[in-house]
C-alpha cells in the first residue's frame, strides 16, 4: 500500500516552519481559516481562508504566517491514476486557488468528515480515506474552470542558492549514509563556516538539522505505512542505531517511534 494520511491542525498563535522540507507524496493543503505564505521551490503563494494549493512530491516547501486552521491530505503517487497524477502536477504549477461559497459547502465538510473518522479497523479507515481523496481530486477536476487565485495572492520567484540546492539534493539522495560537515565540505569544496551560513540563509536550519529532519520524515513514513521493526527503520533511514532513533524521535516528535505507530 502507498502512503495515505489526513492531518488537521488548529494553530492558535502565529507559526513559521523552522526550515524547508520535502516528502515523496502529494500534499493537498486546504486552509480553513487565517492566512499562510506557502513557499514551494522558488515560488511563493499566499493562501487565505477558503483556499488551497497542491505541493508535489519531492518539492522543497515551507509555510509561514499567523494563527490558522488547515486540513492536509497526503497521498502517494502510486495510489493515483495517470490522469489524477497529471492533473495534480498541472494544477500545482498554477499556484493557490480559492473556493466559491458553493464549492466550500461541498468540499470542506467532506474533508472535515474524513479527518474526524475514527475506526479500529485500519484497512477500513485506509479505504475510506482513499475514497475521500479520490472524490476530492475528481471534484477539483470538475471545478477547474471555476477555480480562481485568492484575492491579493502573490506569485514571484524566490532566490535560490545553486550550491546549497546541490547540497540539499545530495542529502536527499544519500541520507542513508553517514554525512558530516566534513563530508559536505570536501564534496562541494567549501569551508564549513561558509557552508553553514549559506545553508542557514537558504533553508533556515543547519545542514545537520536538515539531515536529521529528512531522516525523521522517512522514519515516520515507515512507521505509519509498514510493519518494519524500529531496528530496520533506523538502518533504512541512516540512524546509527534504533536507540539513537528513539532518542531523536522522542526529542523532536514528542513520543517514541512505537507510540507514534500506534497513533497512525
Amino acid at each position: 500500500m502507498g502512503f495515505l494520511e489526513i492531518e488537521r491542525r488548529n494553530q492558535t498563535q502565529a507559526f513559521n516552519m523552522s526550515y524547508t522540507q520535502f516528502h515523496d507524496y502529494y500534499e493537498l493543503y486546504f486552509l480553513l481559516s487565517g492566512e499562510r505564505e506557502v513557499f514551494i521551490e522558488n515560488k511563493l503563494f499566499l493562501l487565505r481562508s477558503g483556499s488551497f494549493c497542491i505541493i508535489p512530491p519531492f518539492s522543497m516547501h515551507k509555510t509561514e504566517g499567523s494563527a490558522y486552521e488547515r486540513i492536509n491530505l497526503y497521498v502517494s503517487k502510486n495510489l493515483l491514476t495517470e490522469s489524477e497524477n497529471a492533473y495534480l502536477m498541472r494544477i500545482s504549477e498554477q499556484g493557490a486557488f480559492s473556493f466559491s461559497r458553493e464549492q466550500i459547502q461541498f468540499i470542506i465538510p467532506l474533508i472535515k468528515a474524513a479527518s474526524a473518522t475514527e475506526t479500529a479497523d485500519a484497512t477500513q479507515k485506509y479505504n475510506f480515506l482513499l475514497c475521500i481523496t479520490k472524490t476530492v481530486i475528481a471534484y477539483l477536476q470538475m471545478q477547474s474552470l471555476t477555480l480562481s487565485p485568492p484575492m491579493g495572492s502573490t506569485y514571484y520567484p524566490k532566490h535560490s542558492d545553486t550550491m546549497i540546492m546541490q547540497v540539499v539534493a545530495f542529502i536527499n539522495q544519500e541520507y542513508r549514509q553517514k554525512i558530516t560537515l566534513e563530508t559536505l565540505q570536501k564534496k562541494f569544496y567549501v569551508s564549513k563556516n561558509t557552508l553553514c551560513r549559506r545553508f542557514n540563509e537558504q533553508m533556515n536550519c543547519s545542514p545537520i538539522q536538515y539531515i536529521t529532519h529528512i531522516r525523521l520524515n522517512k522514519a515516520k513514513m515507515y512507521l505509519s505505512s509498514t510493519d518494519k521493526s524500529v531496528n530496520e527503520i533506523a538502518e533504512l533511514c541512516g540512524f546509527p542505531s534504533a536507540n539513537y532513533l528513539g532518542i531523536i524521535f522522542k526529542k523532536q516528535i514528542g513520543i517514541s517511534p512505537l507510540n507514534y505507530r500506534k497513533k497512525q
